[in-house]
């Protein structure tokens, strides 16, 4: 094994978080390199003064650092702006152009990625709770970060009969290790990123 490779994350809030760090643990794993995660800075929202804090507190003693936001923004929205639009906008708040950052953008949010993968959640999510889920007739394709959240509650609560604190993000240990991360395109390209960010750190001098 590789390492250890040092990764900083910076995300919106506490389920983004979740989200990226079994994303990055599964990473280098692939790479072969061993990893340390320091504990996630959460900005609530993209806060450019949050933001460059956070940045300034992780870069002196991190080989990568992780960006988590998501697309669906007032920003983005009223300049159609892609995502990696988004990524360009968040490395101008941040100052710098540093190698080390990967902006993992997730369009429309966070939460439509982690029901990316219909198999991984139904599966992820029995393994944790021990519980039957009964999937939807139709699994929700969310193309807003509104829309998003409200169909992971609604998916939540129909499949479980209760209703979860986090919206099954308090498993996301479980659900995104079994995650395909090929789909959609923003999250495959935030892997590839990633996966480039690390293998560069892991190989460095």
């Amino acid at each position: 094994m590789i390492g250890p490779v040092r990764v900083g994350v910076i995300a919106e809030d506490f389920n983004f978080a979740s989200f990226l760090v079994p994303v990055i643990v599964a990473e280098a794993g692939k790479a072969g390199a061993i990893v340390r995660v320091f504990r996630p800075e959460v900005t609530g929202g993209c806060q450019p003064e949050a933001l460059r804090r956070s940045w300034l507190r992780l870069s002196p003693s991190c080989d990568v650092v992780v960006v988590g936001a998501d697309s669906d923004g007032a920003w983005h929205r009223q300049r159609s702006a892609s995502a990696r639009q988004k990524a360009a906008n968040l490395s101008r708040i941040l100052g710098v152009a540093d190698l080390r950052l990967v902006f993992a953008v997730a369009e429309p949010s966070v939460e439509a990625w982690l029901m990316a993968d219909p198999e991984a959640f139904r599966e992820g999510l029995k393994e944790a709770l021990g519980m039957t889920f009964r999937p939807p007739a139709h699994w929700p394709v969310p193309q807003r970060e509104r829309e998003a959240k409200e169909a992971l509650t609604r998916l939540v609560h129909d499949a479980l009969g209760d209703h979860l604190s986090r919206d099954g993000f308090e498993f996301a240990d479980s659900i995104v290790p079994r995650m395909s991360l090929e789909r959609p395109q923003a999250l495959a390209q935030f892997v590839r990123d990633l996966s480039g960010a690390i293998e560069r750190a892991a190989h460095a001098p």
